[in-house]
């Protein structure tokens, strides 16, 4: 198996583990590193699905309907931004 592929199966473990167990910062990890690896699609996707399973945030954070893909999309733009400045100074990490 290829890195992108054990990243993946990680995040998603990582998000079902947030989703069945009442632990959801272990799902904004897996979402967060999904989108982190590169896989914005299965972040996306798994953002939608914790959205879902937990509802709408509640208190302060009420003006966000749906967070966990919020920050999937955030961390992949943040990927791509990163990208782009790394490739420009000669580094192909990210």
């Amino acid at each position: 198996m290829n890195r992108g592929a054990l990243t993946a199966a990680l995040a998603g473990v990582l998000v079902f583990l947030g989703a069945f167990l009442p632990l959801w910062p272990l799902g904004l990890l897996g979402v967060l590193l999904a989108a982190a690896a590169g896989q914005w699609w299965f972040a996306v996707f798994c953002g939608l699905l914790l959205d879902l399973l937990f509802g709408p945030a509640t208190g302060f954070w009420h003006i966000f309907y749906v967070p966990f893909t919020i920050a999937a999309v955030l961390a992949a733009l943040l990927r791509l931004a990163l990208r782009g400045r790394m490739r420009s100074r000669g580094r192909a990490t990210l």
